[in-house]
């Protein structure tokens, strides 16, 4: 047979979606419209647009018709760096683990080359309603440069590259850095050496008699963030890193920059506004015990019985951290939002939160469309919907941001995609791999989790209960002895307060906070007197409520 006969069918690209709302960007709508698209991208769109024959037509009476969202920072699809822990002011940021310094010190790496998602993440990336994402390395210093692709075919993903240079404030167990100003140290003496190589070598070709450059992959490596040809990207999230990152930027003559992480922005609006810089904001906020500065609020816990005075202190935390994006809006920050860190299915309900805690859908939208396409240098070609643009849509019915509105198509490259309905709750409405959806990003219920405590390995069962309104109780059994909890939940953020009295030990208040997201929790645990702990539970699904997969 003729290879044409073997090949799959190529799906159509050639569509026109009519009586919609258009949303062509943040602020412009076409309340009745139509929207063309062939061979990848918009070839018409407006109140009165003439449909060619050849195309399929959509009727979207009652849709909304958004450009496609765009996370600026997400690790999808690339090897994940065997080497100190994860994002900074995340979870995993603490020093752990060890590995060759070329895992760590890799500013050769471009992203584009290694990328290779799996069809599942694609999937549930698209469903969310992301068309497009800058992908870059997670852990490590110098791990690598940053690259802008679609969320369609692997084959054509990727829009640009490289876009920036990845500095992260990694440490390295056992060895050097092991520090915030370790790491900012090596940060520095790296330009340093990268600058001093350049000039060894412009020095070496005028007259070959010096000392022999450097050709190091990872020297050369830094060159074009160093000359200034190519962005930087630091990322800092707590109070400390935003405040520190425009001085190191400045000593070692960094001046096209972008800060991504700033989790703990609000506190840091001043520096930030001096700075002058755009700003990659995410979306995964921190647990209220774990904010700077929560360590030295002065109160006294009582004795027993409910800690009131906590929980407020906690709920007002999480409220803060939640309006993080809004702050940053009102000073005039230029801002993208990320979503690196959340679960696909939590990501819209994070904005929600956001825009409950001061964030217009505006704002919102803008920071999730025109910003991270600007920031990733493909804002000619995606962002808004324009002729001549690449075809990247969602399709929902309702606003974008609104509770109980759904993502029904999405386009990436002209391409459309099916969004399925979300699964029904009820008896045997697990989704397969044996995921409870009829509990997924519900506190309420027994958990269990198996971390590096105080003293080695944990392993413990957590059973959260929601009485009347938005109080919590709870209890922990571990091998360090049972404890009582009591606290509330506010805006998916819980905290729950307790003593724990460890065999041989003084009794000392422990605090729980943290959020579901599906059957994660994903927890913060701080005990008197010790550093938090950061980890993560999972559901414990009665077997009656779970299919397995492929039944």
């Amino acid at each position: 047979l003729p290879a044409s006969a073997q090949a799959p069918a190529t799906p159509p690209d050639h569509y026109a979606l009519t009586n919609a709302r258009i949303v062509t960007a943040p602020g412009r709508v076409i309340p009745n419209g139509t929207i063309v698209m062939r061979n990848g991208r918009i070839t018409a769109v407006g109140a009165q647009v003439a449909i060619p024959a050849a195309a399929i037509r959509l009727d979207m009476a009652g849709m909304s018709v958004y450009p496609g969202l765009i996370d600026p920072y997400t690790s999808i699809g690339l090897p994940t760096t065997q080497a100190g822990g994860g994002r900074a002011g995340q979870p995993g940021a603490a020093p752990g683990g060890s590995a060759a310094p070329a895992q760590e010190v890799a500013p050769e790496r471009n992203a584009a080359d290694v990328y290779a998602p799996t069809e599942a993440v694609l999937t549930d990336t698209r469903n969310a309603g992301f068309t497009t994402v800058g992908v870059g390395f997670d852990g490590g210093i110098f791990p690598g440069r940053i690259a802008a692709v679609n969320t369609g075919s692997v084959r054509d993903a990727v829009l640009k590259t490289p876009i920036a240079q990845q500095v992260m404030l990694g440490r390295r167990r056992g060895g050097y850095p092991g520090t915030l100003m370790g790491s900012m140290a090596f940060v520095r003496q790296s330009f340093f050496d990268t600058q001093y190589a350049m000039r060894a070598r412009q020095a070496w070709d005028r007259s070959p008699t010096g000392p022999r450059p450097d050709y190091r992959a990872e020297v050369r490596g830094l060159e074009s963030a160093a000359t200034g040809a190519l962005p930087v990207w630091f990322e800092a999230s707590t109070r400390r890193e935003l405040s520190r990152i425009p001085g190191l930027a400045s000593e070692i003559g960094v001046r096209n920059y972008v800060i991504v992480g700033a989790q703990e922005g609000w506190l840091a609006v001043d520096e930030l506004k001096r700075a002058g810089q755009p700003v990659i904001v995410s979306l995964d906020f921190p647990a209220p015990a774990s904010i700077s500065g929560r360590a030295f609020e002065l109160r006294v816990a009582p004795a027993s019985g409910r800690d009131d005075v906590g929980i407020q202190a906690d709920s007002a935390a999480a409220r803060a951290a939640r309006g993080n994006p809004a702050a940053l809006a009102k000073a005039g920050i230029v801002f993208a939002l990320s979503a690196d860190g959340v679960a696909p299915a939590q990501i819209r309900e994070r904005v929600r939160l956001a825009i409950e805690a001061g964030l217009s859908s505006d704002d919102a939208l803008r920071a999730l469309t025109v910003t991270p396409a600007r920031l990733l240098g493909v804002d000619g070609a995606v962002g808004t919907l324009e002729v001549g643009k690449i075809a990247n849509l969602l399709v929902t019915q309702g606003d974008l941001f609104a509770r109980d509105t759904r993502i029904h198509h999405v386009f990436v490259d002209g391409v459309r995609y099916e969004v399925p309905a979300p699964v029904a709750s009820g008896r045997g409405g697990a989704a397969a791999g044996a995921v409870n959806t009829t509990t997924a990003g519900v506190v309420a219920g027994d958990w269990v989790a198996e971390f590096d405590g105080p003293t080695g390995l944990m392993e413990i069962a957590l059973t959260i209960t929601q009485e009347q309104g938005n109080a919590l109780t709870g209890k922990i059994i571990s091998q360090l002895g049972d404890v009582d909890l009591t606290g509330e939940l506010t805006g998916g953020e819980f905290a729950l307060r307790g003593t724990a009295t460890p065999p041989g030990m003084n009794s000392m208040s422990i605090v729980l906070t943290g959020r579901a997201a599906g059957d994660d929790l994903r927890c913060t645990l701080t005990a008197q007197g010790m550093s938090a702990i950061n980890f993560t539970a999972r559901r414990r699904v009665p077997r009656e409520t779970t299919m397995e997969v492929g039944k």
